[in-house]
């Protein structure tokens, strides 16, 4: 490798002149490419195999006015800054380079830092649209969850939709509600809920009207419900499929989805036809004032029938189920009555169940023998 003799920079325009017309001349190349070369600095303008020809050269250079330096053969130099001797390499490619390289790109060349600055720009812009949406989904959901968890106001009556689906064709109209039935069961339900807001809200307000609709025939039955063992992508998909499916029903009778209050679903389907929906309880969730009671046809009574509809409704205004895991009643909170543990005269509705003595409990099913109790009221909104 030759040495080599660098103009590191020129005093002054009078200075470039004179340099300009001395490499003219010099080195005979015309004006234009004398002007280029200079044009920029630090510059190679010679090289030779011998330092003392570059010597003389750059003392003649140095007369008109240039700063030089000569480059050794022996010292490895940064492709950059050509006037810097290297002292690392490129952590993305290996090239030589210098300090300035170092100290500017962080141990990287002038090729490989902007790619990196490209990827860090990159990647900057996805933190930034990822934490975006993230601040819309919180506010999204912090919306919702509001919306869900507010409880009501009872300022005045809220519609509730009783919707049956039934399992089965149009040959299987047996299975759905009568005229009769449809009657009675929406004035006991209207009744029961004005009643106990009578004597717990200490208000003559009527809770709930409720209007039956359909019935809406399906052959196929509703998706299954995830378990606790589910991954939260299987719930969200299994719940979210559950959901629409009443829904779709909803639709079907013709009414709109927001005249309604509470949306609750009433699945019909025949008891002796080894559906598995025995295993299946009914539901109720605040999210979207949404629930479904499962009612096997020809095997519950009509009493407890409305007990599990009324359980439902309460469980859409934010009332929580007051039994455990094996479906016994707990105490206090389950009990009507808790200052006299038993036997208790009636059932909170939350528990659907009257406690007779120890794990002695009594499935009840008449709204006559049902109550709201204490912290059901509290969780509904009735009291404070």
């Amino acid at each position: 490798m030759p040495y080599q003799l660098l103009i590191l920079s020129i005093k002054d325009r009078k200075s470039e002149y004179f340099i300009r017309k001395y490499i003219i001349e010099k080195f005979e190349i015309d004006s234009s490419n004398a002007q280029i070369l200079l044009s920029k600095t630090p510059v190679i303008i010679s090289e030779s195999e011998t330092v003392q020809e570059l010597k003389e050269l750059s003392n003649e250079l140095s007369e008109l006015g240039a700063s030089t330096q000569i480059n050794q053969p022996n010292i490895r130099f940064c492709s950059t800054h050509i006037d810097q001797a290297t002292t690392a390499f490129c952590l993305k490619c290996s090239v030589a380079i210098c300090m300035r390289c170092d100290k500017e790109n962080k141990t990287l060349c002038i090729n490989c830092a902007p790619k990196k600055q490209i990827r860090r720009n990159w990647t900057r812009y996805r933190q930034a649209f990822s934490f975006s949406v993230l601040l819309i989904v919180i506010a999204i959901a912090g919306r919702v969850y509001y919306q869900d968890q507010r409880k009501l106001d009872w300022d005045r009556t809220y519609n509730v939709a009783l919707v049956q689906v039934v399992n089965g064709t149009k040959n299987n109209t047996e299975r759905a509600l009568s005229p009769f039935g449809k009657e009675l069961l929406q004035q006991s339900l209207e009744k029961w809920f004005e009643n106990e807001a009578k004597r717990v809200y200490k208000s003559d307000i009527k809770p709930f009207r409720f209007e039956l609709l359909g019935p809406i025939f399906s052959e196929s039955p509703p998706p299954s419900l995830p378990t606790e063992k589910d991954s939260f992508w299987t719930k969200y998909k299994q719940t979210s499929a559950f959901i629409n499916y009443f829904n779709d029903k909803l639709t079907q009778t013709g009414v709109a989805q927001n005249q309604f209050d509470v949306k609750l679903y009433l699945y019909i389907y025949p008891a002796d036809a080894g559906l598995g929906y025995e295993k299946q309880h009914s539901v109720g969730t605040t999210r979207g004032r949404f629930g479904v009671v499962f009612l096997p046809i020809g095997k519950q009574s009509a009493g407890r029938t409305t007990c599990l509809i009324a359980h439902e409704v309460l469980h859409t205004v934010g009332a929580s189920d007051k039994y455990d895991d094996n479906h016994l009643t707990i105490f206090p909170d389950g009990y009507f009555a808790p200052e006299k543990r038993y036997p208790q005269e009636f059932a909170e509705i939350m528990a659907l169940a009257i406690p007779i003595e120890g794990t002695k409990e009594k499935d009840v099913d008449s709204l006559e023998l049902s109550r709201v109790g204490e912290k059901t009221a509290v969780e509904v909104g009735w009291k404070k």
